[in-house]
This record gives structure tokens, sequence and C-alpha cells, in this order.
């Protein structure tokens, strides 16, 4: 990153506004912040990366730049849990534009916005001249997680980095949360020309629900501790655990006391105690993986102390040397270095970590064989070709590496399938004979590491310094190879076995047939057999069945007859069914006439009755008037004088 000819101080709000308008793209910042994420995102040990994936519900990417980081953590973790802050204005908006979808904030100068579960920090805090203030208000917001990533012992410092910042310079805790990993990361140069240092730290609540979720992997081993029984002990193991206890006399003297960090069933512990030369120690989290050391070590009356507890868990230190064997491989980078800086803290000089050698060629047949059988029960693991890096990443000097185990790998010979006794001869020839290289023939890689600030002890000759380092995912990709190999002469055997599968089916089709075709053969004769017969049945049958034939026509003229008969009957019922029909209606017709006739005349007597009411009525009204009238004396005045005018016009001359 360069500095601008911007006239605000370097590293103000104003000058990365100036900064990300004129020169961001110009210099390759897009590119740089989603590379720089991305290989944050592939070094998060497996249990922290499960947290942001399937628990964690809000992340915070602190220094967003344009936004490609959040698109990063987005793509791995989910957009809906993703929030990016940024001081600069021109920045969250071309953060906005370019990726609408997410949520961008602007926050004032060192501010967090708010609390989340899980922070991000990329590539920002070099450009505080107090940065450890600055993380430690970043750890206060996170509830769970803060996640650094900034430039590993830069030199010379870029015009806008203000602080270097070397492994040993990250504090154990920030506010309350603890580191739990840090880990040197290798980046593209074409992004940056220099390492990168990811630092992890955890609150207290996280660490109580991982060791929560660490207990479904106990209970795992437990399981698989409690179903198996004590197996004698091998020739092959017997021969590596003389091997290995010479090499433990070479680093230890008398009465030393060492630590099976992860111990399992303990066989190289075992092999130590049989010398009586060392104190031995056996740390596992399965109670059920103890027990099963113990009834080992009893029945071997070997002493030895066995101690529960996780190996991952810091402890005092109280031994010269602690070691493990078949743990390293099946974790990730990350958490191996954590394990190797929790098998330190309890070490007094050297810590000791067996994996496969990667360059072991009979390792890998072993393994192509069992993966492609599915007898492959160890899960992910990635056999290692040097030890120096992972070593470096949990801040251990190292002492060196050696190979072990050519005895133990000549035992992988015998996984070798449709191989007779003569060419297995032949390539234990090949494997015991200065052809090979000592590096490709033990089946184990040994690293040793000091304790720093212990007192110096003379490492014995055979250790020697690591080869190139590469990349911690080499390692993945070379287990992750295997396991395909594996599953691709799986699937090939399969469709192997299932062409044959089908061959066979073909031949057993074919053969079907034929045998379908003579049972057809003797199908036709059976019918021309059963025709003859049925020729000769139709025969014997013939006369009997026309004098039937005769009766049976009689009697359907019989019931022809009656049937004509009987539709005839039908035919007269049904014309007399008609006319009743017809003679109904028309009564039917006749009955409504009359009913209307009836209401007529009810009607029509309604009135004459009402009619002659109103006559008596007047009669009975006349006739009292009449005998009114009688009685009164005009009336009789009156009939007087009609008398009188009566004579009169009889006297009266014509």
């Amino acid at each position: 990153m360069t500095s601008t000819d911007s006239v605000h101080p370097v590293n103000s709000p104003q000058w990365w506004d100036d900064y990300f308008r004129h020169h961001w793209d110009r210099n390759g910042g897009a590119a740089q912040t989603r590379h720089f994420m991305r290989r944050l995102i592939e070094e998060l040990p497996d249990a922290e990366r499960r947290h942001l994936a399937e628990s964690a519900r809000s992340i915070l990417d602190w220094g967003c730049a344009h936004g490609e980081g959040v698109d990063e953590l987005a793509r791995a973790f989910g957009a809906d849990k993703v929030l990016g802050v940024d001081v600069a204005p021109a920045a969250v908006a071309e953060a906005k534009r370019r990726f609408p979808a997410y949520r961008f904030e602007l926050v004032a100068e060192g501010d967090v916005p708010r609390r989340s579960e899980v922070v991000v920090c990329s590539n920002c805090l070099e450009h505080f001249a107090e940065p450890w203030a600055v993380a430690e208000r970043l750890a206060r917001a996170a509830e769970d997680l803060l996640i650094v990533l900034v430039p590993h012992a830069e030199e010379p410092l870029c015009a806008s980095h203000v602080v270097r910042f070397d492994a040993d310079r990250f504090p154990e805790s920030l506010a309350d949360l603890r580191r739990i990993a840090g880990v040197r990361v290798a980046v593209d140069p074409e992004h940056w020309a220099g390492e990168q240092f990811l630092a992890i730290y955890a609150s207290p609540r996280y660490l109580a629900a991982r060791a929560a979720d660490g207990s479904a992997e106990k209970a795992k081993w437990d399981r698989h501790y409690a179903n198996i029984t004590l197996e004698a002990e091998s020739e092959v193991m017997a021969r590596f655990g003389a091997e290995f206890a010479a090499l433990v006399g070479e680093l230890l003297p008398e009465g030393g006391r060492v630590l099976e960090a992860g111990a399992g069933a303990g066989w190289h512990s075992l092999a130590l105690a049989r010398t009586g030369r060392f104190s031995v120690t056996l740390l596992d989290f399965s109670e059920h993986a103890l027990r099963h050391a113990r009834a080992l070590f009893a029945r071997e009356d070997v002493p030895a102390r066995f101690v529960l507890g996780d190996a991952r868990a810091e402890g005092p230190a109280e031994y010269d040397l602690v070691f493990n064997s078949g743990v390293l491989e099946h974790l990730a980078f990350a958490e191996q270095a954590a394990l190797l800086r929790a098998m330190a803290s309890r070490s007094r000089a050297f810590v000791l970590a067996l994996v496969p050698n990667r360059h072991c060629y009979w390792y890998h047949v072993w393994r192509l064989q069992a993966g492609a059988r599915g007898d492959w029960t160890f899960g992910r693991e990635a056999p290692a070709a040097e030890l120096g890096a992972v070593f470096a990443a949990a801040e251990l000097p190292f002492a060196g590496e050696r190979v072990l185990g050519a005895d133990w790998t000549e035992s992988f010979f015998a996984y070798l399938q449709d191989v007779g006794p003569r060419l297995l001869e032949c390539l234990r020839a090949v494997h015991r004979s200065p052809a090979l290289a000592d590096e490709a023939k033990g089946y184990l890689r040994a690293g040793l590491g000091r304790v720093a600030g212990a007192p110096a002890r003379a490492v014995p000759a055979g250790w020697r310094p690591s080869g190139t380092a590469e990349p911690p995912e080499v390692a993945l990709l070379a287990g992750a190879l295997a396991d395909a190999l594996a599953l691709q002469v799986r699937s090939d055997g399969a469709l192997r076995a299932a062409r044959e599968e089908c061959r066979r089916a073909r031949e057993d089709a074919e053969q079907r047939a034929r045998d379908v075709a003579r049972l057809e053969a003797g199908l036709r004769a059976a019918a021309a057999a059963a025709e003859r017969s049925a020729a000769e049945q139709a025969a014997a049958h013939a006369a009997e069945r026309a004098s039937e034939h005769d009766a049976w026509e009689r009697r359907l003229t019989d019931l022809a007859d009656r049937l004509a008969h009987a539709e005839q009957e039908q035919a007269r019922l049904t014309a007399a069914l008609r006319t009743a029909s017809d003679e109904r209606d028309r009564l039917a017709s006749e009955r409504g006439e009359l009913r209307d006739l009836l209401h007529a005349a009810r009607a029509a007597l309604g009135r004459t009755e009402s009619e002659r009411d109103a006559l008596a009525a007047a009669n009975e009204e006349l006739h009292a008037w009449r005998e009114v009238v009688e009685r009164s004396r005009a009336f009789r005045m009156l009939r007087r004088f009609d008398r009188v005018r009566g004579a009169l016009r009889l006297r009266r001359p014509r």
C-alpha cells in the first residue's frame, strides 16, 4: 500500500477516503483484500470454521474497504450474518454499489458499531500507532471470537504501516478473550511480499461451548476402546517400540520423565516403560482408552502413571519430553500448532511428534489398498513431508526431524492383493537395499522441538533440519489425493465387479434363452397333442352337441312365440294405458272446469244470499215504517183525503 498526495494526515479517515476514491483499485486493493480473507478462512481451525458456518449468527468485518472480504465471508458462512464497516465514506459507498445484497455501515474512527459473535479484522491494526488499544476495543465487541490477520515481521514497513508485528508480540489475552491460535500464513507473493500472521482469541463462553463439542470426540474414542479386546503385541509393533525407546534414550538421561499426550492404547509408552530407564505418564481424555492402557501395562507388569485430561489444554512443565504419535495428521495446521504449544507448556526440554511420512511409498500403497477395500478406519489423514513449519507456527525452536519405522513399512506388504510369495520377497529385498533412500523407507516422520527458555541439551546425531517448507494445504491435498485414489480404485473395482456381474448375467440370460427355446418347443409339441385330443373329443361329443342344439332350437322357437305373444299383449296394454291416460287427462280437465263453475256458483249464491238479506232488512224496515205511518194522524187524514178524492172522481161527469 502506498501513500497518496492527499493533504490529510496518513491513516486519518479523510486520507483513507481519498485513497479509496483514487488509489485503492489502481494498487490492487480489491484483489489483495479477497486473497487475504480467503487465506484467513482457509487457515481457520476446523472447530472455529464450523462455528462460523453453523453456530455464529453475526460476523463483523471491521475495516471492510470495498467489500471483497465481506463477499468471501458471506460465501463461506452465509450472507445474512455478515456486516462490513469502514471509516471511509467512499469505501462504504463503493461496497454497497459492488455488493448490494450485503450490509455495510459507516463508522467513526476506531469505533465498533455493535457487539457481534465474531469480529474479523484483516490487515488493519498495522495502520494504528496504538494497535493493542484498538484490538482491546474489538475484543470487547466480540462475544465469541476475535480473528486478526496482520503482516508478519514486515521489513521495511509500508508508508502507511506504523507497527511491525512479530509472532511473539501478540498478547495471550485481549479483554476477557484468550488467544487459542497463532499461525504464520503463507500468501501469494503477487499480493504481499512476505508472510501474514493469524491470531485467534476466544471468549470463556465460546471455550466452554467448544469443550462441550469436544465431548463428542471423547465419546467416539470411549466407544472405540470400550468395544475392543486387549490384543497381543505384534512383532512389528515390538520392533518399532525398541527403535523408539532407543531414540528417546539418546535424548534423555536415565530417570527422565516422559508424557505421551493423547496416548490411546499406549504402545509407544509401553516400549519406553519396559526399559526401566524412564518415568512414563500417559495422558488421554478417554476413560476407556486409559482403562485399556492400564490393562495393557498390567499384563506386561510394567509401572506407569495414567492421567485423565485433554492434551490440548496447557499444564505445568513437569516432564522432560512430551510426545504423541498418530495425532497431528488428523488436525488442521492451526490445530496442530495449538496442540504443540499445549504440549510444550508441559515440557521442560523437548516436544516430539510422530506422523505418517509422505515420502514413504508403501504407506500410500497400503492406504490405497485399505481405502479401496473400505477398511480405512482412520478418517482424514494428512501425511507430512516436513515438520519444521508447524513447529515454527507453534513458536517452538525446531531441533530437527528424522524418519523411523522402516521395519514397520514392510508390514504393509501383507496388505497387497494378488501378489505371490516370490514377488513379496523381491519387494522386501528392494526395500532393504540402498536402492531406496532412507527418506522413503520409514513409515513415520518424527519432528523434535526444544522448549523455549529450557536449559540447553545436546541433540544426538541423525536429527536434520526440515527440507523446503511447504504450504500446509499441500499435506491436506496429499491426504485428499490418497483418499481420491482409493475411491477411484474402489470405484474401478466396483465397476469391474459390475461388468463381471453383467457378463455372468448375460451368460445366465443366454442360458435361460436356450432353456426357454427348449421349453417353447416342448410347449408347441404339447399344444399339437392337445389339439389332436381336442379334435377327438369334439368328434366324440358332436352328436350330443347336435341334439342339444336341436333341443335348444325348439326351446328358443317356443320362447320366441311366447315373446311375440307377450309383445302383443304389451302393445294392447300400452294402448289401453294410453287411452286411460287420455281419459284421465279429460276427466282432470272437466274436474277443473266443474271446480271453476262450483266456485262461480258459490260466489253467485253468496251474492244472492247477501241480496236476500238486504231485501229482508229493507222489508222489515218498510213494515216498520208502514206501521209508524199507519199509526200517525197525518196518515189517517191522507187516507180520508184519498177516499174523498176517489169519491169525487166517481162523481165527475165524463
